[in-house]
C-alpha cells in the first residue's frame, strides 16, 4: 500500500526524465504491470492524443498482452504433443 514515506514524487512538474521513469517503474511494479509500459508511456507525445486517449492506449496494450500470454499459458498447460492449427 502506498504511504507518504515512499520515494515517489508528489508531482511530475519540473521533475527530470530519470526520476519520472523511476517513479513510473515503482508504480508499475506495485500494480504488477509490465515494466514495458513505462517505455510506452515515455514515448507518448502530444501528437498521440489527449491524456485520456494515451492512457487508454497504454492500458489497452497491456490488456491485449495479458490476453495473449494467458492463451499461451493455457496451451502450454494443456501439454499437447504438438501445436495444431485449424487446417490440421
Amino acid at each position: 500500500m502506498y504511504n507518504k514515506t515512499d520515494d515517489l514524487p508528489k508531482t511530475m512538474v519540473g521533475a527530470d526524465e530519470e526520476s519520472i521513469k523511476a517513479a513510473l517503474l515503482a508504480v508499475c511494479k506495485e500494480l504488477k504491470l509490465a515494466s514495458g509500459m513505462v517505455d510506452r508511456i515515455m514515448s507518448l507525445t502530444d501528437a498521440d492524443g489527449t491524456v485520456y486517449e494515451c492512457f487508454y492506449k497504454v492500458l489497452r496494450e497491456e490488456l491485449d498482452c495479458r490476453h495473449i500470454n494467458s492463451i499461451a499459458g493455457l496451451i502450454s498447460a494443456a501439454k499437447f504433443p504438438r501445436q495444431y492449427e485449424l487446417s490440421d
